[in-house]
């Protein structure tokens, strides 16, 4: 994700096989758990360079393709954490997934009137391998059952409520809706 090469190559198969690209979820991420007194520069750009240069490296090398069409759908996913803060343990994943946001809103306000809408998923807990590695590793600062406990809807989100969210932004039925996050979070936040 972060070897601008490598990111143009891919484009470019997958141009061949399918055609110009209309629609973009980035989707590509890496978390990390660490006391923050304990958190390397190295940790903080590895966390930044998947989460946001990717992002930032694969939008920039599709985005003509929607240019050309005159219509495009960008979806970036980011995650509570980047919304709210989070663990103080993911400071550096939660900042990165914040400036996905922000990355967000300024892309939506420069291409709105080239057709092209871009907004966020943000899930919440979300019943994943990544979730379930620090569930397994006890790394929550409080019980992974509490926290969905306190939610509206109390049960851990699955992949397919995040997939029905991009499908939706994805769609002809969002093409008013842009600089937009959706939460998909139980109604832990809005």
């Amino acid at each position: 994700m972060t070897d601008r090469t490598q990111v143009e190559n891919a484009v470019r198969q997958l141009r061949e096989t399918f055609g110009p690209a209309g629609v973009l979820v980035n989707n590509a991420a890496i978390e990390g758990w660490c006391k923050f007194d304990q958190l390397t520069d190295e940790m903080w750009d590895r966390s930044f360079a998947v989460n946001m240069k990717g992002t930032f490296i694969v939008t920039q090398t599709v985005l003509p393709d929607m240019e050309a069409a005159g219509w495009g759908r960008i979806i970036n996913v980011s995650a509570l954490g980047g919304q709210m803060g989070g663990a103080f343990d993911m400071t550096h994943y939660n900042a990165s997934k914040g400036a996905m946001i922000t990355f967000t809103k300024s892309l939506a306000i420069g291409l709105g009137s080239k057709g092209i809408t871009v907004n966020t998923v943000s899930p919440g807990f979300i019943d994943t391998p990544m979730a379930r590695r620090s569930i397994d590793a006890g790394l929550f600062p409080v019980d992974p059952a509490l926290i969905i406990a306190s939610y509206p809807i109390a049960r851990l989100g699955t992949a397919d409520d995040v997939a029905a969210a991009a499908a939706f932004f994805a769609s002809e039925e969002a093409g008013y809706i842009t600089n937009q996050t959706l939460g998909v979070n139980g109604g832990c936040y809005d």
